[in-house]
């Protein structure tokens, strides 16, 4: 889902197909190609995701108690 463009999930996620499945492989090869553009920066990706799951912990634990 995050390599494929959409806004609304009945339109864009099933398209023409009856089910996800049937979608996905119509689309799995052009997904691929997408995936493979973004694996040389997946590092990077991963550790903006700790950074973000992190920063939100730290949040809350200050909305929780704030000052301690």
């Amino acid at each position: 889902m995050l390599h494929l463009l959409w806004r609304h999930e009945q339109t864009d996620l099933y398209g023409q197909y009856s089910t996800y499945s049937e979608h996905f492989q119509a689309i799995h090869h052009n997904l691929a190609e997408k995936i493979s553009e973004y694996k040389p920066f997946a590092a990077e990706i991963n550790q903006a995701q700790e950074m973000l799951e992190t920063a939100d912990a730290q949040q809350q634990w200050d909305l929780l108690a704030p000052g301690v």
